[in-house]
């Protein structure tokens, strides 16, 4: 009897010890979420206009997220696996505004270190598209560089109602659609305007001439856009353009016209040779890129190289 007793007790220390293993840990990922709220949809928004949006996110991994820097640097990336078929991970979003890190990257975290267990936001603007409709906006987290985290289809439904206002050349006008193909509002014609880089043209009245710049006008300061700080992958491209500000107060795309270079420090890349502004990351690291025009300089924030 005694033997029996005191084989029942061992069995239940022993189950007692293995019920304390913390199997939570043993299936812990190294960089995971949990997604913890989201913003109300923008339900209704007009052509061009811009909404704050924000998600709220917990490390469930094991691995702290950096949000400066070039180690485990966490970002929201564009797309989704449930997205449609050009909506996949890393498109050019169609609500991707001026402040963003790039037309594929709205933000990093908000927080500058998020420890495992710690919560922080990812928060940016939106711009809605200039071609009425319903759309969904499709992110996904991802460690620059490491991985994307799990894609659990977060999106923003949104409906983009009302015309674009119709005036003569300038700002948004009619709504633009990509190959400098423009479905203008009634009354205008396409337009594509002088110095333009990329596939966005624009619309003007038929046989309207927009104004010149003064001819005597100097060139005071240039802006690069982006004027912050990114992320490019090692061996993919970047797309800076130059903006030259005059005495006048006018401005204009000198992109094309301007002396392009790389200043290496940690990172390397090129400047393409046919294509102006546009960057080619080489080795890991950081650089810069400067651009020169009219007398004048400019250097982008800092351009991180990343892995693939």
């Amino acid at each position: 009897m005694k033997k029996i007793l005191f084989v029942l007790v061992s069995t239940v220390l022993v189950l007692g010890v293995f019920s304390f293993v913390p199997k939570a840990s043993a299936a812990s990922k190294p960089f995971d979420y949990e997604l913890v709220y989201q913003s109300p949809y923008p339900a209704t928004m007009t052509p061009g206009s811009i909404a704050n949006v924000w998600i709220e996110v917990k490390n469930t991994g094991t691995v702290t997220w950096n949000r400066d820097g070039i180690i485990n640097v966490v970002r929201l990336g564009a797309g989704s696996k449930y997205g449609s078929s050009d909506q996949q991970r890393d498109y050019v979003s169609e609500f991707a505004n001026s402040d963003w890190l790039s037309t594929n990257r709205p933000t990093a975290i908000l927080h500058p270190v998020i420890k495992p267990g710690w919560n922080t936001r990812f928060q940016f603007n939106i711009k809605a598209p200039l071609i009425p409709g319903t759309y969904k906006a499709y992110f996904t987290p991802v460690v620059e560089g490491v991985e994307w985290m799990k894609d659990i289809g977060i999106y923003w439904a949104i409906t983009v109602s009302g015309s674009t206002s119709c005036v003569p050349e300038g700002g948004s006008l009619g709504a633009v659609i990509p190959d400098n193909n423009a479905q203008c509002c009634a009354g205008l014609v396409p337009y594509i305007p002088e110095g333009l880089i990329g596939t966005r043209g624009t619309c003007q009245v038929p046989g309207y001439t927009p104004p010149q710049s003064n001819t005597n006008a100097t060139v005071t300061s240039l802006s690069l856009v982006p004027n912050g700080a990114v992320s490019v992958k090692s061996g993919t491209v970047y797309d800076f353009t130059l903006i030259a500000n005059y005495s006048d107060g006018s401005t204009k795309n000198v992109t094309s016209s301007a002396v392009w270079d790389v200043v290496y420090d940690t990172g390397t890349g090129t400047m393409h040779r046919d294509i102006p502004g546009r960057f080619i990351a080489g080795g890991m690291g950081t650089c810069t890129v400067t651009a020169s025009y009219g007398g004048k300089n400019v250097t982008s924030g800092i351009v991180t190289v990343t892995g693939l």
